[in-house]
Order: structure tokens, then C-alpha cells, then sequence
């Protein structure tokens, strides 16, 4: 499959040097990269302990190579993550018709750009189709879903580590939008809606989310709501680095993501597939949310978490439960 246009990649940054150059090396090595212009933006430091990394990062772009064209974007006071982001975007917006995003602590398979541009060209015209993602989760099941055999899959999920999208595409009226997070969780119908797809997490950061950050659930909650599909790569494109501690959001330790498998291949071309609900995925989606027979107790205490939420307007913090049993559950 030809590609005719090649997406900028979108990365907002500000003093995390050593995941910014793994990102930015692994991204330049694709296949594509030379042909791909990158938008990066660089926030200004917002206390004294951002300041070193900052400096590097701004020697770092200087020399960066191996692009059709690299565009810097130094802001001159801080515009925290979701601000920088959002002026990027405004600007490649206003210049292409698609996209590529990325956090700063991604590192890329070699056929990232391949994966992700080709499913753009071959997905444009297809309105059930959201979005390409290039990361999939660390687990076997979800590489290896029974009774499924493509290289690429439909799934009413999103995972925004590694992104590619299309401007005139994208729940616009659910995209940090307070009043339609609120209908959401405030209605039965929807929360049930979500809770048969397995998307038992999504209600519940929801929860504890609806009044402040939550785009990337809102993008989750669109799908499943509105019948939409992302398409998941069998091998993830993409490795997050973000979960040792270091993240801007997820702060937790989680080696495994930083140990997870990418693939190596230089080159990819899709398998043809239907852009429907298999069984098979629906069910491997169900299970990597947690809520299957190793942990069967989350379905009963989301559940309840949510019928305290309608009745005090107040969600209950289950996670200090959790965490304390989760030693003793296997983990895969």
C-alpha cells in the first residue's frame, strides 16, 4: 500500500532528557522518518528541578536529524502539558489534515510510522474508524487473541501512546467537555452501556475524573457510546516509558511496560479484517481491564463504587483496597 501522506508526529516536552532522546532516536530510525516532518515543543520550566534536563533537551533539538523537517517551538512561559500540547496541535491543525501524536517517553518500532500513516490512508474515508493506535498492552493475551490471527485489530478502546488521527475526525462534543462527562456518568443506561463492553476502569477514572483531566477516557467512552473502533496492533509499535515513576500522569511503578516486547520489523502491511466487534477481542479487552477470574472482586466493587457515587455524588477510593491485596493476585 503506497502512502500519500505522511502525518507530522506531534511531541510536547519540557525536562525529561533521557526518555525524550530514546524517543526521538527510535523515532528517527523508522521507516518514513525522512519524510515526515516533526513538530516538537518545548515548555518553559516551571520550577527550579526542571531546569537541567530543560537545557539538554534544548542543546538535544538543535542537532536533531534524519527528517524531512524539524520545527521548535520554545515557549516563553510555562503552559503546563495539556496547554503546550493543545497550541501544537493548533498549529498542525491549521497545515495538515492528519496527525501523529506522542508523549516524550515513547519509543518506537521501526515500522511505526509505516503502521500508523498506512492505517491512516486505508481507514480515512471509513467513519466507524477513530483513530490508529500504535501501542498495545504488555500482556500475551492481547498479542495472541484466540481464535483472531491478523497483524491488526478493531477494538471500541483507545490508547493514546502513540496516536495517529484525523483533523475533520473525533468525538467533538466529547473531548473535554465537563457538561457531557457529567450526562455520561449521571446516566444508568450509559454506565451499563460501558460496563457490558468490560469497560468497568473507564467508569470508575471517570468517576474520579469527570471534573477535572479526562480526555483520554472520554475518547474510551465515545467509542463503546457511539459504536466507533480504534485499530490495535497485534505487536505494539510502541514501548511507554512513563510508568517507571516518571510520568506526567501515571506515576506508578510498572516495569513491565518499560520491558515490554515492540516489534522489529522495518516494514508493514496491513491484513485484511473486518471493522466489527469479534467476540475474541471484545472478551481479551474484557480481561485486560483487570476484571476476570484472577480478580473477580472489581466487577462487584465497581459496581458498588458506583451505586455510593448516585446516592452521595461522591465516588469511594478502592484503590487503597486494592493495592493492599494485589501482592497476593497473579499477575501476568
Amino acid at each position: 500500500m503506497e502512502i500519500k501522506t505522511f502525518a507530522p508526529v506531534v511531541i510536547p516536552t519540557l525536562c525529561r532528557y533521557d526518555t525524550f532522546v530514546r524517543c526521538i532516536e527510535s523515532l528517527s530510525k523508522c521507516t518514513g522518518a525522512d519524510q515526515t516532518e516533526l513538530f516538537i515543543g518545548i515548555d518553559y520550566p516551571a520550577n527550579d528541578s526542571h531546569w537541567d534536563g530543560y537545557r539538554q533537551i534544548c542543546l538535544y533539538t538543535e542537532k536533531i536529524s534524519g527528517f524531512k523537517a524539524v520545527h521548535i517551538y520554545k515557549r516563553e512561559t510555562n503552559y503546563g502539558q495539556r496547554r503546550n500540547t493543545r497550541a501544537l496541535l493548533e498549529e498542525v491543525k491549521s497545515r495538515f489534515d492528519r496527525y501523529i501524536l506522542s508523549e516524550d517517553d515513547n519509543e518506537f518500532s521501526p515500522n511505526f510510522l509505516e503502521y500508523i500513516n498506512k492505517g491512516l490512508e486505508k481507514y480515512e474515508k471509513d467513519p466507524d474508524v477513530l483513530a490508529i493506535c500504535g501501542f498495545n498492552y504488555p500482556f500475551s493475551y492481547m498479542e495472541k487473541i484466540k481464535g483472531y490471527d491478523k497483524n491488526a485489530y478493531p477494538m471500541q478502546y483507545y490508547s493514546a501512546w502513540g496516536i495517529g488521527r484525523w483533523v475533520d475526525k473525533g468525538p467533538k462534543n466529547y473531548v473535554s467537555n465537563k457538561e457531557k462527562a457529567e450526562e455520561i456518568i449521571f446516566s444508568w443506561s450509559a454506565v451499563i452501556k460501558l460496563w457490558k463492553a468490560g469497560h468497568y476502569s473507564t467508569v470508575r477514572r471517570l468517576l474520579h475524573r469527570y471534573q477535572g483531566f479526562f480526555a483520554d477516557v472520554m475518547y474510551r467512552i465515545y467509542c463503546v457510546l457511539e459504536e466507533k473502533y480504534c485499530i490495535f496492533p497485534a505487536v505494539s509499535k510502541v514501548r511507554n516509558l512513563g510508568n517507571e515513576g516518571n510520568g506526567s500522569v501515571c506515576v506508578m511503578v510498572d516495569h513491565r511496560y518499560a520491558n515490554q516486547r515492540i516489534d522489529t520489523d522495518l516494514t508493514f502491511d496491513y491484513d485484511d479484517f473486518e471493522i466489527k466487534t469479534y467476540k475474541s477481542i471484545q472478551k481479551a479487552c474484557r480481561k485486560m481491564s483487570g476484571y476476570n477470574n484472577k480478580n473477580f472482586y472489581m466487577i462487584p466493587f465497581c459496581v458498588l463504587e458506583y451505586v455510593w457515587f448516585r446516592i452521595t455524588k461522591k465516588p469511594i477510593d478502592l484503590d487503597s483496597i486494592v493495592n493492599k491485596y494485589r501482592h497476593v493476585l497473579k499477575r501476568d
